[in-house]
């Protein structure tokens, strides 16, 4: 137990900030110590369970945990749910401060009370004749006659402890982490890479390649870039509910990559357009794979308060595959033709292959929490936790709730009756309308309207996502001011700049630079969305479901994938049929009406709604 001596009621309205202030650093602290890969579990700090598990192992029929940081608890059941599968004790955890322990502990409940200070305050938690155990016990020598005597050292020794050790003692600073990390930011570059490269190829080679009449390329070209997104919509959940039953974060990135080198394959010998559309679907079948455990397997290592400037580092390798593979995929085409592309994209794929198969495996705590160890309904611990009939504190009591309502529901079917968690989605949703919306419409326009080749139509996207490139910065911004603000600026901001697109529509070098001035202004806004939303993602698992984020991440970010790829089928589609039905001017203007409306969602749900209310 974490505690300290007891303070008056006084005391305690007076000063409440002491208490969340701790409160918070321990939420923090709580996830590096659990991951660390340069300490055992000797040298954990209590806060995460293992002194309690310690003592179920030992033999103890039933062992009660408390603390008040919920992230701890979290860590505390998931290391339990692992080292009691061989047997042991109950073993059961509950969150709440010292100073609201009797009133959540059965008074005179327990054989054994262990806790480092302030015991006076929990002297009746114990049974009659039950014990009381306190670390500096270890000091004391009862062999004298005289009484007891300080002899033993509190600490490991009477001399001064010295390491010889560089890493943090939570490694933070470890190269496996930093090595895991770089492996996925790699993974999502070569995904969005194969994805763009052949986006400022495709319009020529279904004529070339395939005899696709011209007037029926603009079509294909949205068929293709939509089956992509349907397959990423249909296969993410998929993907999300079978990596929160794996014990390992690098099979299914693996097979990942063979999916991807398949579709890949496919897309390069296809001679027909049935070859091109399964080559498609399975590219994206990879690709929802990809994000879905790449993302989680990055929360599982990754504190709460650097998510945002994490995912922000996820969305600059994501805008350095958008940014270099249409330019590339159009210079290569038009200087070594169809094959030299693929050449390239198989070469990437070896690289990729050597880093997931030497990365660090990493095993989750994907296990299930029907199970005692995790219960925290007070019927299930009435052996050992008996609720007074006071009224727990609000904290306390929607820890329990909210725990006890996650282990009835799948995680999705939980997360998604929360508002924030859809805005979020919602907002994905829109960001992959408009991005993949120019997939399909960009290339073709500078052709028909400038005469631009398969370098022009690679070189157009360089303005539009070059600004995507501010990701990091974005993160940091994201940590300190949260999802809201940001994300609503983004929308707003890419407002007026797809409204004045209309104004594109002559032949003429003034034409050309006021296009690739807006579809800059256009990329600044998206890009301060993408992070913010992925970030916004993980603190809604964390805030509805404190008692199993570990297993929900996947679920969670399977939930971004589906969201994102659905804009991914409808922004090609969208974007190839007004233009066709209407014009480029109509394209831009729908656009903008659709990211004005957005950003009135994302100021009134994201980061909790606007106007408090009842949590549903």
């Amino acid at each position: 137990m974490d505690d300290s001596r007891p303070l008056t009621q006084k005391e305690l309205e007076g000063k409440p900030k002491y208490n969340s202030s701790n409160q918070c650093f321990w939420d923090e602290r709580a996830p590096a110590h659990a991951v660390s890969p340069d300490s055992t579990a000797s040298i954990f700090r209590c806060h995460i369970g293992t002194d309690s598990l310690s003592l179920a192992r030992l033999g103890a029929r039933s062992v009660t945990g408390l603390d008040f940081s919920d992230r701890s608890i979290h860590q505390a059941r998931s290391l339990a749910q692992e080292c009691l599968e061989s047997g042991g004790g109950e073993l059961h955890f509950v969150q709440a401060d010292v100073y609201s322990a009797l009133r959540v502990l059965t008074s005179g409940g327990f054989d054994l009370v262990y806790t480092g200070i302030g015991g006076s305050l929990l002297a009746s938690v114990h049974r009659e004749m039950g014990r009381y155990a306190h670390p500096v016990v270890w000091t004391l020598d009862e062999s004298d006659a005289g009484g007891l005597s300080l002899k033993h050292p509190y600490f490991e020794s009477g001399e001064p402890v010295l390491r010889d050790h560089k890493a943090s003692y939570v490694g933070t600073d470890a190269w496996g982490d930093f090595e895991n990390f770089v492996t996925v930011a790699f993974a999502v570059f070569t995904d969005v890479f194969l994805y763009g490269v052949i986006v400022p190829v495709v319009p020529f080679a279904l004529e070339s390649r395939l005899s696709i009449a011209q007037d029926k390329v603009q079509f294909w070209v949205s068929i293709l870039l939509a089956v992509y997104g349907a397959a990423l919509l249909v296969s993410s959940p998929i993907w999300g509910y079978l990596a929160d039953r794996i014990s390992s974060r690098r099979l299914p990135m693996v097979v990942g990559l063979l999916l991807l080198g398949g579709a890949t394959a496919l897309l390069c010998a296809g001679t027909n357009i049935s070859l091109w559309i399964v080559g498609r679907l399975l590219q994206g079948t990879s690709a929802a794979l990809v994000w879905t455990v790449g993302l989680a397997f990055i929360v599982d290592a990754t504190a709460s308060e650097n998510m945002g400037k994490a995912m922000g580092w996820v969305g600059m390798a994501m805008s350095a595959g958008i940014l270099s593979s249409p330019m590339l995929g159009g210079l290569v085409y038009s200087g070594g033709g169809y094959y030299a592309v693929f050449a390239m994209c198989f070469g990437l794929i070896a690289v990729d292959t050597a880093m997931r198969l030497v990365v660090a495996d990493v095993k989750t705590a994907a296990v299930s929490t029907d199970g005692g160890v995790t219960s925290s309904d007070p019927q299930t611990a009435a052996g050992a936790i008996g609720l007074a009939d006071e009224r727990l504190d609000d904290r306390a009591v929607d820890v329990e709730l909210r725990g006890r309502e996650a282990n009835k529901k799948p995680a999705f079917l939980v997360l998604l009756r929360r508002p924030r968690l859809l805005a979020a989605l919602w907002g994905t949703l829109v960001h992959g309308v408009v991005t993949t919306s120019f997939d399909s419409t960009l290339p073709l326009l500078v052709s028909d309207m400038f005469g631009w080749d398969s370098i022009g139509a690679g070189l157009i996207f360089l303005p539009l996502v070059s600004p995507s490139l501010l990701g990091p910065l974005v993160g940091v911004a994201c940590d300190r001011w949260g999802a809201r603000r940001l994300s609503s600026l983004g929308f707003l901001l890419a407002t007026p700049f797809l409204v004045c697109l209309r104004f594109v529509d002559g032949d003429s070098l003034s034409q050309k630079a006021l296009l690739c001035v807006l579809l800059v202004g256009v990329g600044i806004g998206m890009a301060f969305v993408l992070g913010p939303l992925m970030a916004e993602v993980m603190w809604v698992v964390e805030e509805v479901m404190p008692s199993s984020t570990q297993s929900s991440y996947a679920q969670a970010y399977g939930l971004y994938n589906m969201a994102f790829s659905g804009g991914a089928l409808l922004g090609p589609i969208i974007g190839g049929l007004i233009r066709d039905a209407a014009d480029w001017g109509t394209v831009g203007w729908t656009l903008g009406l659709l990211t004005f409306v957005t950003s009135i969602s994302q100021t009134c749900w994201v980061g909790g709604p606007l106007i408090k209310g009842r949590r549903p």
